[in-house]
């Protein structure tokens, strides 16, 4: 059995779903690695792995973002992610950016990105 879409036209804007997934997925990590960054400045300059793991999320989020190198962008955000859900007690939102990330990974970038698919 054929079942007919209910909207095709729509089917010609279907770069915008990645573009969409894109923008939210750069705007929540870059928030969360910028806040990441702010409690290892609080809590102790010393300490270099909060630092690091703060500051590479927000670079990778503010590639996705831009629409920069965005298959190994997501895929790294993909395995940090599942980390995250493992380790914090939010694991529904983390699983949910999982998803996302794991989307972007396959999709790619859509509208507005430097990528270009080969």
């Amino acid at each position: 059995m054929l079942m007919l879409s209910l909207f095709p036209d729509l089917f010609s804007f279907s770069l915008a779903a990645p573009f969409i997934i894109r923008i939210f997925l750069g705007v929540y990590f870059l928030i969360y690695g910028i806040t990441a960054v702010r409690n290892a400045f609080r809590e102790s300059p010393v300490k270099k792995s909060p630092l690091f793991a703060g500051s590479a999320v927000a670079i990778l989020s503010a590639g996705i973002l831009v629409g920069f190198l965005t298959q190994g962008a997501a895929a790294i955000l993909v395995l940090f992610s599942v980390w995250s859900a493992w380790r914090t007690q939010n694991k529904t939102t983390h699983l949910l950016l999982f998803a996302m990330a794991l989307s972007l990974l396959f999709s790619g970038a859509g509208f507005f990105a430097f990528d270009l698919p080969l």
